[in-house]
Parts: C-alpha cells; structure tokens; sequence
C-alpha cells in the first residue's frame, strides 16, 4: 500500500510536464507581467484624469469612459481566466434597454469595482509572480547546464561552493528536478490566480436584449 502512495506520488510529480494546463499556467504568469503594467498605467492616469476634470463636463465623459474601459477590461481578463487558468466564471444578466441604463447599471454593478481591484492587483502580483518564475527558470537553467559550462564540477553560493565529482553531470540532473519543481511552482501561482479570479471576477455583468 505505502509502496502504491510512493509510485502515485513520484508519478504526479513527473506527470506536470505532460499536462497542458501547466504551460498554461506558465503563458498565464508570463502575460500577466506586462498587462499588470499597462493596466497599473490606465488605471492611475484614467482617475487623475476623471478626478482632475470633474468640474467640467468633459470631465464627466472621461469618468463615463474611464468605467466602460474598466468593465471592458474586466471582461477580457474573465476570457483570460476562463480559457488560460480553467476557472468557471458566473454571470448575471442585465435587461437595460438604453446605453444610459446599461452605463448606471456597470456603475452600480458590484462586479465592476471587483474587476477594477483585480486589474490594479494584478501589476504587485503579477510582478512578483513573474520575478519568482525568471529565478526559478534560470536557477534551474543554470544546473542543467553545468556540464557545458565553465564553471562545471563547482558552483559558487555566496559563501560556499558545491563540488560535484562527476563534472557537472549530477548538477545537471538536479537542474531536471528543479525543473518539474519549477513547473510545480507555477501551477501553484497559477490557483493563486484562479483564487484572485474567483472571488474578484466571479460575477459579470452581460447585456441581455430586451424582449
């Protein structure tokens, strides 16, 4: 029995690299950097904007477009969601029969405001997500290329060195571990992302034509 849990276990461990969500997950983390950025970006400009003009009507149409930009936003990242991290997003259905009525209805929308806070959280996160996934890419890189590289038989840690008899062969099998490991590392981040979607964009707002 302890020997089946054994094999089970070691199987998952290996059986990362076979799944496609993990390099979904991957793509995920590596996209969310640079969206993090632009929406950190749109997201101070656009309330400086509408905040600094909203004593003149131009002001009010800024803000107007500023909230419609964000529940765009909003609904490209539930696409993201569903499609790269697998996560189920519910919806609720709206029955406005003008552009007026749609446009108050985003506004007092609770999901709306959920996805603006998933859209500026996702620069920190996204950020540390992607430093952490270079580290562990090149840390792991870098072992499994030891036996190619000048440095092979010995690796410098700060104030240690790590000696390997083999000439670098065993440093490039433990970079192959720390691969799966890696992989391991960014389907965790990748349920980070699903907890943040599910409770920031689990409830959207679609138009529904009235009858």
């Amino acid at each position: 029995m302890n020997d089946n849990i054994a094999l089970d276990s070691i199987r998952k461990f290996f059986n990362v690299a076979t799944r496609g969500r993990t390099y979904l997950n991957v793509a995920y983390i590596w996209l969310a950097f640079p969206l993090g950025i632009a929406y950190f970006v749109f997201l101070v400009t656009g309330s400086a904007l509408s905040l600094g003009l909203s004593l003149l009507w131009i002001g009010l149409l800024l803000a107007a477009l500023f909230i419609m930009l964000i529940w765009a936003l909003g609904q490209f990242e539930r696409i993201l969601s569903r499609w790269m991290l697998g996560e189920p997003m519910t919806t609720t259905k709206s029955s406005a029969n003008t552009f007026w009525q749609w446009l108050r209805g985003i506004v007092k929308e609770s999901s709306t405001w959920k996805g603006a806070a998933f859209l500026l959280l996702k620069f920190p996160v996204g950020l540390a997500c992607w430093v952490a996934s270079v580290v562990a890419f090149a840390f792991s890189l870098a072992f499994l290329v030891a036996p190619f590289a000048d440095y092979r038989g010995e690796v410098e840690m700060g104030l240690y060195s790590i000696q390997d008899p083999t000439g670098g062969w065993l440093f490039s099998l433990a970079g192959v571990l720390l691969l799966f490991v890696t992989l391991h590392l960014h389907n965790a981040m990748g349920l980070l992302w699903r907890f943040m979607a599910r409770h920031l964009l689990g409830a959207q707002m679609i138009e529904e034509a009235a009858a």
